[in-house]
């Protein structure tokens, strides 16, 4: 990936051209190029655009009137990350939300106030949880995993829910000592739970 990246020193423009995000050295005063002590003010953004974190879910039950939906958080980078806020949206008319359970020796120690919990009329399964401690820089980790029952035969799906900066689905991570959204786009839909009626 190449930024072409401009800049103004003591009055003079002009471009640098920086090939990967590894090019650029965060310091004290401001971000650089390495090998260039010049400050570039508009770099800041090329690794905020890097979103590598994923969240995904899978179905790990093994019975066929029983969902269990395991929800796993993807860090290729071992980026620094704080909190993790994870909103799964369900049909209520096709499963019932029954338990939300978190790995009993998770670094992810706090859980958000009325964030274990199924929204019942609007068919959401909410999770949030925060480190107390330090950040969380595990490649990859289970966050929860949330039980349902079929109501119905039907096929049906699951899905992250609202899905953006400050949305109701992120992953808060560090980034120059300042707290930012990591987490990638997630797939749609998430999961895919086929008709018990299929063949």
């Amino acid at each position: 990936m190449i930024f072409a990246i401009s800049l103004t020193i003591a009055g003079c423009s002009g471009s640098k051209t920086v090939t990967g995000i590894d090019d650029i050295i965060a310091t004290n005063d401001g971000i650089h190029a390495a090998g260039d002590n010049n400050l570039i003010d508009a770099v800041g953004q090329a690794r905020e655009s890097e979103k590598r974190v994923q969240l995904k879910i899978e179905n790990i039950s093994d019975k066929n009137e029983t969902v269990i939906a395991k929800i796993t958080l993807i860090n290729p980078d071992e980026a620094q990350i704080t909190s993790v806020r994870s909103f799964i949206a369900y049909n209520p008319d096709v499963l019932e939300g029954v338990e939300i359970k978190f790995p009993e020796n998770t670094p992810f120690d706090l859980i958000a106030p009325g964030e274990n919990a199924f929204d019942t009329f609007s068919g959401v399964a909410k999770i949030g949880v925060s480190s107390s401690v330090n950040p969380v820089q595990t490649k990859e980790i289970e966050i929860a995993q949330i039980k349902f029952n079929r109501k119905s035969k039907r096929f049906t799906t699951l899905d992250f829910y609202d899905s953006q900066d400050g949305g109701h689905t992120e992953v808060l991570g560090l980034f120059l000592d300042q707290t930012k959204n990591i987490l990638t786009e997630p797939e749609t839909p998430g999961l895919i739970l086929k008709s018990l009626n299929a063949k």
